[in-house]
């Protein structure tokens, strides 16, 4: 099988509706050596139009009529905190369906084009997420943000494209700040794509979203059973981390370059805020609903912290999952992670905004901290 890394064509927006991504282009602007991308985008985004009325002529109406008759469990925690590797790992459980790349990327053309496509999976090829060369075959699973974005600028992922309006967009449609009616948009949205994925899989849904760690809330009330694992990892890396990741989307999928200082501070910025959103609002989900991992026990015993989140959540299935646990767990055993080095200025940075999180979780402040740590929302 072909295995190859995203090229930079294949962007995951020339699906959305086109009044969603003309709205989203309005009044933003382009860096010229990237025009290129907004126009491909855009000639690919006129070529689905048809199958896009089609979906919305003959399914739409359909998929709103669908039940979705077990609440969902939600993998939360911030970018680069292990959430995909936990995705791909409990995706292994039979008993669920999880959302797949073709189906994120197709949500406004899905039972017209997309989940033909995902037939294709076994001879189309396996490409690598530049962030982490983790693959992503068609039929894999993926973030259930991007099927939002076929529908809705409420989606915050656009800010792949727009990087230089990260802020703006995070805090419209994450924190949904000032924009009630952004947050009820979502909501009905999200539900739709649950509805979607039910009417597709007819199973209960396994979902992995990092921007809703700060939509607890939201989600909460929009799905009162709803179960959610949070991952936690040490602030530095994931600093670090996100750094990286913003390097490579900017690479892949931007229209806007960003300095190397912009980058930092709007990776502080989304890191401190949504954390705190997170810490403010976990209290909402009931009791015996939700568990938090961190990414090193994870990472250490991965099957016990699998048999931990199904006891602690009270999920059926453990005897008949285990062994599918195993067998994946046995194929990354040569998985090789990115190493990054450890800088004072990091240190001092994020100590500036992480404040809370080493609290709540126990991380080790290094560097000189500062007396009293600051939270990025001021």
């Amino acid at each position: 099988m072909l295995d190859m890394e995203i090229p930079p064509i294949a962007s995951p927006f020339i699906s959305a509706k086109r009044d969603v991504l003309n709205g989203v282009i309005a009044g933003r602007e382009v860096d010229p050596d990237l025009r290129w991308r907004l126009r491909y985008t855009r000639v690919m985004n006129r070529l689905l139009g048809p199958l896009r009325y089609l979906e919305e002529r003959y399914y739409d109406d359909k998929v709103r009529q669908v039940e979705i008759a077990e609440p969902p469990v939600m993998i939360i925690g911030h970018w680069r905190s292990g959430t995909t590797h936990l995705h791909y790992l409990m995706d292994q459980d039979p008993r669920f369906a999880s959302i797949t790349n073709v189906e994120a990327a197709g949500s406004s053309a899905l039972f017209v084009l997309a989940r033909w496509l995902e037939k294709l999976g076994g001879i189309l090829p396996t490409m690598r997420r530049p962030m982490d060369n983790l693959p992503v075959g068609v039929d894999m699973a993926q973030e259930e943000e991007f099927a939002v974005a076929s529908r809705s600028d409420t989606a915050m992922y656009f800010h792949w494209m727009y990087l230089r309006h990260t802020r703006e967009i995070f805090e419209r449609t994450v924190l949904f700040e000032n924009a009630p009616a952004a947050a009820e948009e979502y909501a009905a949205l999200h539900k739709f794509i649950l509805q979607q994925a039910t009417m597709l899989h007819d199973k209960p849904i396994l979902l992995k979203n990092p921007p809703s760690t700060g939509r607890v809330a939201l989600l909460t009330r929009l799905y009162p059973g709803a179960k959610f694992i949070f991952l936690h990892r040490d602030p530095y890396q994931v600093f670090r981390s996100t750094r990286h990741l913003y390097e490579k989307m900017e690479n892949t999928y931007a229209v806007q370059r960003l300095s190397p200082r912009e980058r930092d501070d709007t990776v502080l910025y989304v890191y401190g805020r949504i954390m705190q959103r997170y810490l403010d609002e976990r209290s909402q989900i009931p009791a015996g609903q939700l568990v938090e991992v961190s990414y090193d026990e994870l990472d250490r015993d991965g099957l016990g912290t699998l048999r931990r989140i199904y006891e602690t959540l009270g999920l059926p299935g453990w005897a008949q999952a285990e062994p599918h646990f195993k067998s994946y767990l046995a194929s990354q055993q040569d998985y090789q992670k990115n190493k990054h080095r450890d800088d004072p200025e990091v240190y001092r940075m994020v100590n500036e905004v992480a404040g809370p999180v080493f609290d709540a979780f126990g991380y080790e402040r290094r560097g000189e901290a500062p007396a009293r740590a600051v939270a990025a929302a001021g």
